[in-house]
């Protein structure tokens, strides 16, 4: 007997679709089948559990409506798939009609142009018209249509139907007129997908999940009881899991073990010394631990250590209940004046806002490039003066008690 879905209660549906979306059909229908076949053989055992012969028949028919809406979106699918394509080749043939008629107008368009009489202009201004308004559609059927439309009144006019009789025009207004008439007719199809098809197979998809859980934990319950473990692992639910299992850990690679890495690789014990590239830089040795630590090496440093204090979770300055952190202090107080922008230090039309004034001045003296002292040629400026000799030796310094 197949589930009434219409029926059920609005709260049960959403339950059973959101719980069926996070899973696919097809693990669904391997956990029913396997489910199935394990009540087979224990299924009186799950009984006194709470798992009753009703919950197997209600599985059972989940399953079953599985198969027949699977059925039912895969033909709904291919009905839509169909409509796409029949449409798809109306508007193909629709666009094709319409390059044949913009080439008929444009050989038309070449004899009419060379006649001085004023019908000959009007209709060449006609052409070009359309010419100009045709050139592409995109994807929008009602363009489409709007453009063949224009090209089949062009051809329509007397004098275009005349010069246009030995080119094919006849031909071409009797396309266009046919395809128009199939693009006016062609309902466009909906949009891609089954909604109504999937949320079906969801609520089954749910019915199934529901169904086995509640199996496996009446299983887990009887074999507790009997001792026999056996009977909880039929009613395993790897299949909604994708049946995936951990693999097994990758064995050691046979051979003899790899070289060890270079001495200049590993990082030296505390207090050794060694040559590094910092080394050759400055000269001299560098020490990992115990010295001056160079400025250009970054792991190992003490600032790295996660047991100093700076990184206790549990520091003062980690609480959040510390007042610095109290939102209700009087420094988050926005109606404080010193957030009232009426306030006189906010009124830009105060003196010391007037640009105007001698201080901004710039054509003042101080702001004179040519003053003295800005003149790089004084003997303060030069470089070479003894104060600055580095290689002089360091004075010697009485210090007077």
């Amino acid at each position: 007997m197949p589930i009434d879905i219409a029926g059920m209660a609005a709260e049960a549906r959403a339950e059973y679709i959101a719980v069926g979306a996070r899973y696919g059909s097809e693990d669904t229908l391997a956990q029913a089948d396997a489910t199935l076949q394990a009540l087979a053989v224990h299924g009186w055992a799950l009984v006194p559990h709470g798992f009753a012969a009703e919950d197997a028949t209600e599985l059972a028919d989940a399953r079953q409506g599985l198969l027949d809406g699977g059925v039912e979106r895969a033909g709904a699918t291919a009905a839509k798939s169909g409509q796409r394509a029949g449409y798809r080749k109306v508007q193909l043939t629709g666009k094709d009609v319409r390059a044949t008629a913009r080439g008929v107008l444009l050989g038309t368009r070449g004899v009419l142009v060379k006649r001085p009489a004023a019908d000959a202009r009007a209709a060449v201004a006609g052409i070009d018209v359309a010419l100009g308004q045709t050139a592409s559609a995109g994807a929008s059927p009602t363009k489409l249509v709007e453009q063949l439309t224009l090209l089949r009144t062009t051809l329509a006019e007397p004098v275009t139907k005349a010069a246009a009789e030995v080119r094919g025009g006849a031909a071409a207004v009797a396309a266009l007129d046919a395809v128009i008439q199939a693009l006016s007719t062609t309902t466009r199809p909906a949009k891609r997908g089954t909604p109504e098809q999937t949320e079906l197979l969801n609520i089954y998809d749910g019915i199934v999940v529901e169904k086995a859980r509640l199996a496996r934990q009446a299983a887990r319950a009887a074999a507790r009881k009997s001792g026999t473990p056996a009977l909880a692992a039929a009613f395993s639910l790897e299949a909604l899991a994708g049946g995936r299992t951990a693999a097994p850990p990758a064995a050691p690679p046979a051979g003899p073990p790899p070289p060890a890495p270079p001495a200049s690789w590993r990082r030296p014990a505390v207090g050794q010394v060694r040559e590094s590239t910092c080394g050759a830089r400055r000269r001299r040795p560098c020490l990992t631990r115990g010295g001056k630590w160079p400025s250009g090496r970054m792991y190992g440093h003490p600032r790295f250590d996660r047991t100093h204090p700076r990184f206790d979770g549990a520091h003062p300055q980690f609480d959040r209940a510390h007042p610095r952190f109290d939102r209700a202090h009087p420094r988050f107080d926005r109606a404080h004046p010193r957030f009232d922008r009426t306030h006189p230090r906010f009124d830009r039309t105060h003196p010391r806002f007037d640009r105007t004034r001698p201080r901004f001045d710039r054509t003042h003296p101080r702001f004179d490039r040519t003053r003295p002292r800005f003149d790089r040629t004084r003997p303060r400026f030069d470089r070479t003066r003894p104060q600055l000799d580095r290689t002089r030796p360091p004075t010697a310094r009485t210090l007077t008690l």
